[in-house]
């Protein structure tokens, strides 16, 4: 399937997308579909980049128009806050091979969940804003009582910020 197909049917998808009980998607939701389906074809050798690349940009405008259309609607205004993992679920995921490094896909779902803790990322959008290298939210820190190596985060602007 090529881009310009791609493009078009993932387009459709978005307007017509609905859950089991016939309902409209949360905005973040589609979105959310979208960025499982990028995942996925990069995990089969497809390496693209729906939100980014010029070949997706009826995509992503089809999208935009379907959030704005879904929130003028009420859809998906009132948010819930996530549930904290526990450590007994931590283990739990850990015990049963959920999290691991035996295959790269595990090793990536791995990846993303330990960043996402010890970084204290909340939302997809702040994993894909992380910087590293030149002007590096992560940097290597040395400690001064024991000089063992460790990451330090930089965030850049307080999430308390907005009144969240």
């Amino acid at each position: 399937m090529t881009n310009y197909q791609l493009n078009t049917v993932l387009g459709y998808f978005i307007t017509e997308v609905r859950n089991k009980k016939g309902l409209d998607y949360y905005p973040n939701t589609l979105y959310e579909l979208i960025i499982c389906i990028q995942r996925f074809l990069r995990q089969n050798d497809r390496s693209i980049s729906i939100l980014d690349e010029r070949d997706f940009s009826a995509l992503r405008s089809v999208l935009d128009s379907r959030v704005k259309e879904l929130s003028r609607n009420g859809i998906g205004l009132n948010t819930k806050k996530a549930d904290v993992i526990s450590a007994d679920q931590e283990t739990y995921m850990w015990s049963n091979n959920i999290l691991g490094t035996d295959t790269p896909k595990k090793l990536c779902d791995t990846l993303l969940y330990c960043i996402g803790l010890n970084f204290a990322l909340r939302a997809g959008q702040e994993h894909r804003n992380l910087r590293v290298g030149t002007n590096s939210q992560i940097s290597v820190k040395i400690s001064p009582a024991d000089g063992r190596q460790y990451l330090e985060y930089t965030e850049d602007v307080s999430k308390r910020i907005g009144g969240a």
